[in-house]
């Protein structure tokens, strides 16, 4: 038997398939060149840089989403509002306790509002 030649493309293939998760998503046009600029200045790759703002925006929700949770635990008295239990426990798929829904609701009204932060700044950059 021969020796087989070492082919990098394929070993960093299968490193990316069993090691990272991938994920496609558009952007508007000249986004990426804007991406790559910034990661160039501080010494880094396209993906380490979108790596680390995500890092950024999932720490400070997470965040806010516990201090939420905090918040809705010592201030709300769930048993007094009875459509939000009546909601909860119809939720599609199943069941969730209150405190489960109220974080999906907190989840939901921020990706409302990121909508709603980048169609503003859409319509500021026309």
């Amino acid at each position: 038997m021969g020796k087989e030649k070492f082919n990098k493309q394929i070993y960093d293939n299968e490193y990316i398939k069993n090691n990272k998760d991938r994920i496609n998503f558009v952007m508007p046009k000249g986004r990426k060149e804007e991406i790559k600029e910034a990661a160039a200045v501080q010494g880094i790759s396209a993906s380490e840089w979108i790596n680390g703002a995500i890092e950024a925006k999932l720490v400070g929700e997470l965040e806010e989403i516990r201090a939420a949770q905090k918040e809705s635990d010592s201030t709300i008295d769930l048993k007094e509002i009875p459509e939000l239990s009546i909601y909860a426990r119809n939720y599609p798929g199943g069941a969730i306790s209150d405190k489960e829904w109220i974080t999906k609701a907190i989840e939901r009204m921020k990706e409302w509002q990121d909508q709603i932060d980048i169609e503003e700044i859409q319509r500021e950059s026309i």
